[in-house]
């Protein structure tokens, strides 16, 4: 991959997709690696990862959850909904989960290159919501969506009412 590559770093980006069991939700999962390809940058890697045979510059990983709808109870309801109108629903939930995912990457690298270069982050007061069992940041919101940052430093885009459920 790297042999006629001419920048100096190479970001590979491995996705999954599937549905939840009982298919009520559309889940887009995504892994990031910003590899470096040049010494330079391989040599920072070594020295930051010691132990990373793939000389790692970055690394995280990403979920986009996209409920059905809140009436589809039972899997067979949650199927007839997904597939309406020619699976109109899970096309549009795909196209803005591959959206969804490409920002929280940047979103994130963006973070990232401010801390390598140590340079001072725009920082909003924090808010704190529970996701998961565990208490998670908003990096930001719409009137639908929370992007939320877990304790482990991987993002989430998840409806709000995904929240409110818990």
């Amino acid at each position: 991959m790297r042999k006629d590559a001419t920048e100096t770093t190479l970001l590979l980006v491995s996705t999954r997709y599937s549905l939840s069991p009982g298919l009520r939700y559309l889940r887009i999962w995504c892994a990031a690696v910003l590899l470096p390809n040049n010494d330079t940058l391989k040599n920072i890697a070594t020295t930051e990862r010691p132990d990373d045979k793939f000389f790692r510059l970055y690394r995280n990983q990403f979920l986009y959850l996209e409920p059905v709808d809140t009436r589809a109870a039972k899997p067979e309801e949650a199927a007839a909904r997904w597939s309406e109108n020619n699976g109109e629903r899970i096309r549009a939930a795909m196209s803005e989960g591959i959206a969804e995912i490409a920002r929280l990457i940047a979103l994130d690298l963006q973070d990232f290159a401010a801390q390598r270069e140590k340079t001072e982050i725009a920082k909003q007061p924090s808010k704190i919501v529970r996701y998961a069992r565990q208490d998670a940041t908003v990096l930001s919101e719409t009137e639908r969506r929370y992007t939320l940052r877990l304790p482990n430093g991987t993002l989430r885009s998840v409806p709000k009412d995904l929240l409110a459920a818990e």
